[in-house]
């Protein structure tokens, strides 16, 4: 019989982000993406660098509802080979979905700002409801 010790950390962790995902039961959550797929001209995905100061480094990340400020960068290759932040500050409503993305003034310039492109509800997700 094979030993499984050897997935213990692997499952350990699957159980602490799943577990981090569903925060409270019943409680509302936001997911914020930089998986941007439309079709804007100059327009590209982001990977998000951090939420309110913490350091991360992921295309989603789920929060919950409230003002946050979240640095990324573009995923679009540089002919600087630099890596220039952009912040934005989003006031995230419960159950919803925002798709962030890099938005370039043309197609040969480095200066670009971050932007919201879509707002998406999430069908999986309940609004907390008052008393």
């Amino acid at each position: 019989m094979k030993s499984i010790l050897h997935l213990r950390p692997l499952l350990l962790g699957t159980a602490l982000l799943l577990g981090a995902c569903a925060g409270t039961p019943g409680a509302p959550w936001a997911r914020v993406s930089g998986d941007y797929t439309g079709a804007t001209v100059n327009r590209f995905p982001v990977t998000i660098t951090s939420v309110d100061g913490r350091m991360l480094t992921r295309k989603s990340v789920v929060v919950e509802p409230g003002t946050h400020t979240f640095t990324m960068i573009p995923d679009k290759p540089s002919r600087f080979r630099t890596l220039v932040e952009g912040k934005l500050e989003l006031d995230v409503e419960p159950c919803r979905h925002y798709v962030l993305a890099a938005q370039f003034e043309n197609s040969t310039t480095e200066r670009w700002q971050p932007v919201v492109d879509r707002v998406l509800d999430l069908p999986d997700c309940q609004a907390a409801t008052g008393p």
